[in-house]
């Protein structure tokens, strides 16, 4: 199935002139060479499950393995980790200073929820706000080399010391469609509509497992997506993650000629380009909603009012 592109859509390296197929493989239907890219992933990034994107990737093992050993230099290094705080950073900035959130915690509550129930969640959002930097990262410094923009990378880049990324969240449980309460089905459907992608993220399903704290928190933040403020907010910080891809310290260049070279045909090599410009366009959202859902289950927010 054709993915639509998420409402913004910043073509660079596919320059929109197809649509990306995607499928996305589940870890059981994979090679053992796929396994292993993947384990290696996530052991090094911290993460606790394979994220979308590189179970999009795995259609082309070759491709899979291929970006991971070009990122993976820069992706233990510590400033690698640096830049994706700038970027969750930025992501809570833009909610603290633009975009009111209720108070999450405070309705939960009043609905009987527990403060373990409430920790639980918090635990999920903080995991997802930690790994969704490093995705947009990763997807910005593919997609500038894809689109002929290689990442220079720095004379000194060898001196620079290893660093062991923690894992947040030692397991996370998703709700999928089928297994979902009716509400939160109808809460997928809106988060696929305003996506633009045939899928829902991670975050939301594993959010699902508290049916009223999704349904609660999506239905405020879904309103404030078609706004001009969010788009404009958000594309700043699609901005910023470019800016930073370009300023990773180990060079990174991949392109249409290195994937040609590596025996890619040219419908597989649009299909790949199309993909990484989904889901460099897709995590920007993904970061700022998580950041708003975040500060909701602290308290919420009121720009412009401050103790």
């Amino acid at each position: 199935m054709a993915a639509k592109a998420p409402r913004q859509y910043w073509q660079r390296a596919g320059k929109g002139n197809v649509q990306p197929k995607l499928v996305i493989l589940q870890e059981d239907e994979v090679s053992d060479a796929v396994r292993e890219c993947f384990d290696e992933i996530t052991a090094s990034l911290g993460f606790a499950l394979v994220n979308v994107i590189f179970r999009a990737f795995a259609k082309y093992p070759r491709f899979l393995r291929l970006q991971w050993d070009f990122l993976r230099p820069n992706a233990l290094t510590q400033d690698f980790f640096d830049k994706t705080e700038v970027i969750r950073r930025q992501a809570q900035l833009i909610i603290r200073e633009h975009f009111a959130v209720g108070d999450h915690r405070a309705e939960l509550r009043m609905r009987g929820s527990s403060d373990t129930a409430i920790k639980e969640i918090k635990a999920v959002l903080d995991f997802f706000l930690y790994c969704d930097p490093f995705l947009l990262l990763m997807a910005s410094a593919l997609q500038s080399s894809l689109a002929g923009q290689p990442l220079p990378g720095k004379p000194w880049a060898h001196l620079l010391p290893h660093y062991t990324h923690p894992t947040r969240v030692q397991e996370v449980r998703l709700v999928e469609l089928e297994g979902a309460l009716p509400g939160i089905q109808t809460v997928y459907r809106e988060i696929i509509k305003a996506s633009g992608v045939p899928f829902v993220p991670s975050d939301y399903r594993a959010l699902a497992r508290w049916p009223d704290y999704l349904e609660l928190a999506w239905e405020e933040w879904n309103k404030k997506i078609p706004t001009p403020a969010y788009q404009r907010e958000l594309r700043k910080l699609n901005e910023l993650a470019v800016a930073l891809a370009l300023d990773l310290p180990f060079p990174f260049a991949i392109n249409s000629g290195t994937l040609k070279q590596a025996g890619f045909t040219p419908v597989q090599i649009a299909d790949i380009l199309a993909t990484v410009d989904l889901f460099q366009g897709l995590v920007p959202g993904l970061i700022t909603t998580t950041a708003a859902f975040k500060i909701g289950l602290e308290g919420g927010n009121q720009p412009g009012h401050r103790l």
